[in-house]
């Protein structure tokens, strides 16, 4: 079984696929934030991005990070309209699969036992094999990135245990 785990965002978006419990693929995808490209563009170039690496790499299972709706202001409906065409894109693919969606708190449940956890905990859950791998390895930083890994990393790991 093939499952790419997918924390969506604007400003860095993780992206882990794993097959037999290895990480065969992650990348911190940023599509940057200037004047010539707007939310419609940059959801428009990360969808159709992760579109590709669906197709290359044939997941069984997309999981993605559903909305947290707690949250105020545009930032909301921005990633409403993010989520909505990954979904559409991968949905259209020449692999095309659904994408399960997963509730922040579900995912903070998984990885913790906590559905309050923060993003510290879920890093301090991880295995530690994957800690090393993502801070010494691939160098992801708390402000470049890592935390977006370890939801990636945990979504993908969600199917596992269903």
């Amino acid at each position: 079984m093939i499952t790419m785990g997918i924390d969506q965002s604007y400003n860095s978006t993780g992206c882990v696929i794993i097959q037999n419990d290895q990480i065969i693929f992650d990348e911190c995808i940023t599509i940057g934030n200037n004047k010539e490209t707007d939310v419609f563009d940059r959801s428009y170039i990360l969808a159709n991005y992760l579109k590709d690496i669906t197709e290359k790499f044939k997941p069984t299972n997309v999981i993605i990070e559903g909305l947290a709706f707690g949250i105020r202001g545009d930032a909301t409906r921005d990633l409403a309209g993010l989520q909505f065409m990954i979904i559409n894109s991968i949905r259209h693919c020449n692999h095309p699969i659904s994408p399960l969606i997963v509730a922040p708190m579900s995912l903070k449940k998984f990885s913790t036992g906590s559905g309050r956890s923060d993003k510290k905990e879920m890093f301090n859950h991880l295995p530690e094999h994957i800690k090393e791998y993502f801070k010494e390895i691939k160098k992801y930083k708390v402000s470049k990135g890592l935390f977006d890994m370890v939801d990636a990393y945990w979504l993908a790991k969600f199917t596992k245990d269903l």
